[in-house]
C-alpha cells in the first residue's frame, strides 16, 4: 500500500477490485481539500476518527454519510490533530483523474 501525499494530508488504498475502491484519508491539522466533484462515481465516507466541516457542517466520528455521483463537495480538519476517514468509491469511473475543481 502506498501512501500518496496531498496538500490536505495523505491517503492509500486499500483495497481496489473493478467494482470498488476503498482509501484511508488523514487530514492533518488545518489540512482542506478542493472543492470537488465527479462525473464517474459516487463516494460513501466513513469518518472514523476526528471531526470535520464538510460542505459546510461540521460532522463528528464515528459518522457516515453518501457524497452523490456529481454533487460538489469540500471537507475541511478544523481539529488540531489528524482526522480519518475510510472513503468508498462505486460507479464506472474509478480512477483518481475523474475529478473536476472549483
Amino acid at each position: 500500500m502506498n501512501k500518496v501525499e496531498r496538500d490536505w494530508g495523505h491517503y492509500t488504498v486499500l483495497h481496489q477490485d473493478s467494482d470498488y475502491v476503498v482509501k484511508r484519508l488523514v487530514f492533518k491539522p488545518s489540512g482542506i481539500m478542493s472543492n470537488q466533484r465527479h462525473s464517474g462515481r459516487a463516494e460513501h465516507w466513513f469518518l472514523a476518527k476526528g471531526e470535520l466541516v464538510f460542505n459546510g457542517k461540521i460532522i463528528e466520528a464515528p459518522c457516515s454519510f453518501d457524497v452523490s455521483l456529481g454533487s460538489w463537495h469540500r471537507a475541511e480538519n478544523i481539529s488540531d490533530k489528524d482526522t480519518e476517514v475510510i472513503e468508498i468509491w462505486t460507479g464506472p469511473v474509478l480512477d483518481e483523474n475523474d475529478i473536476e475543481r472549483d
